[in-house]
């Protein structure tokens, strides 16, 4: 977050805490409260839906 918060345009930092939404929604209001975004940004649509994939057998 401490990155986040020296970024000067604010539409920057809510669209990195809308992505942050498909991520992680705790995460996103954390940074949020952080970032002092009331209310939480909406998250942009995802450019592509997302996979269900085994786990990698590396891992």
């Amino acid at each position: 977050m401490f990155e986040l918060s020296k970024v000067k345009v604010p539409l920057i930092r809510e669209r990195i805490v809308g992505h942050l939404r498909h991520i992680d929604e705790d995460l996103a209001k954390r940074v949020a409260a952080g970032l002092n975004f009331s209310p939480l940004p909406d998250a942009l649509p995802a450019a592509a839906k997302a996979q269900d994939l085994p786990p990698s057998p590396a891992l």
